[in-house]
């Protein structure tokens, strides 16, 4: 019986004290969630002060990087590198979110791509299109200049870019001139 009135006790005395607390609960909350926001916005300047934007070739080492940036630099000067995108089963997930920081650090390297996105967006194709076939581009030359490390193969130049599905189908030949891609182009239509 005792241990009853002392329970009785207690809850009575909470039940008194329930109002106040009721009373200071928003003050509470909100001051949590002040806390919440600085911890964040903490967080979100450290990270984009950490994400630098960085061109695509940039961190490949200074062997690479100068051959990589031609190429690169390469793929806007012929609008049908950003038309055409990747073939269907070529192996390569884009999301913008994840290049947004590279495209913007790329437009101000590339003034071709930056004149060439003007032309391309919105009239013939979404800004995600643009980007998602650019950077497919951009995967390939990687690869090429990678994989010039590696054994090249004999009869294909390193820096001339093939379909995974088909090995003789050029998509673009970044070591032509102009002129020489307008004979390539017309070449590859007569067969």
């Amino acid at each position: 019986m005792k241990r009853i009135n002392e329970l009785s006790q207690t809850v009575q005395k909470r039940a008194r004290e329930l109002p106040a607390n009721i009373a200071q609960l928003p003050g509470s909350l909100e001051s949590e969630r002040d806390r919440f926001i600085k911890n964040k916005t903490g967080e979100e300047q450290l990270r984009s002060n950490l994400s630098e934007p960085l061109a695509p070739w940039i961190g490949y080492g200074q062997q690479y990087e100068e051959k990589m940036k031609k190429k690169i630099l390469k793929i806007a000067k012929d609008q049908q590198n950003i038309v055409n995108g990747p073939p269907e089963d070529a192996n390569f997930q884009f999301d913008m979110k994840v290049y947004v920081k590279t495209a913007e650090a790329v437009l101000k390297e590339d003034p071709e791509l930056s004149k060439l996105r003007f032309i391309l967006v919105p009239q013939h194709m979404t800004e995600s299109t643009f980007w998602r076939n650019y950077f497919y581009r951009v995967m390939l030359a990687k690869q090429s200049v990678l994989g010039s490390i590696e054994d090249e193969p004999e009869h294909q130049p390193a820096s001339t870019l093939t379909t995974p599905s088909n090995k003789g189908e050029v998509l673009f030949d970044l070591t032509a001139d102009d002129s020489d891609e307008e004979d390539n182009l017309l070449a590859k239509d007569k067969e």
